[in-house]
């Protein structure tokens, strides 16, 4: 099963608060072998530590900013 976080807030009306990130580390307790996305690489350590077998790092659109502004960067440095 993947844990879907924005998802999951959505769902529960808010976005990160500590019922959320309760709720996913609860789910991870509970499924035997569970997924989860995270933007944060800092929580990964604490996200294994809860049984979590699949990590997704990032999403489409934050990749996809990230990797926007790095070419406009590299484009702003070509034209100087």
């Amino acid at each position: 099963m993947f844990v879907g976080p924005a998802d999951l807030a959505a769902d529960m009306g808010q976005l990160f608060p500590p019922r959320v990130v309760a709720a996913i580390e609860q789910a991870a307790m509970r499924i035997r072998a569970a997924g989860v996305v995270t933007f944060d690489p800092a929580r990964i350590p604490r996200l294994v530590g809860l049984g979590f077998t699949f990590l997704g790092v990032g999403g489409g659109i934050a990749s996809y900013a990230k990797a926007i502004r790095a070419l406009a960067k590299e484009a702003d440095a070509a034209r100087t």
